[in-house]
């Protein structure tokens, strides 16, 4: 875990951060393998895409399929370890 800290208990006390950083760090290269996997089999540069923020039956679609792949987020955290 490489936990920091001069004593033992304060090395305890430092895990819960450590553990943050370590999942932080998960989060952040499998956003970036998602995008460049999106990028690559799309062909489609990415850095030039810009978000839009849909209003009306638009936003209540987007709300939508961001829910669904919400439920798909929740499936595979919970069964990968």
């Amino acid at each position: 875990m490489n936990a920091r800290g001069d004593t033992v208990a304060a090395r305890l006390q430092d895990i819960p951060n450590r553990v943050q950083e370590v999942a932080g760090h998960g989060v952040h290269h499998g956003a970036t393998v998602a995008l460049t996997m999106v990028q690559t089999l799309s062909g489609n540069d990415l850095r030039t895409l810009h978000p839009i923020f849909p209003v009306g039956e638009a936003r209540e679609n987007f709300e939508e399929l961001a829910d669904d792949l919400g439920v798909v987020a929740t499936t595979i955290a919970e069964d990968v370890s």
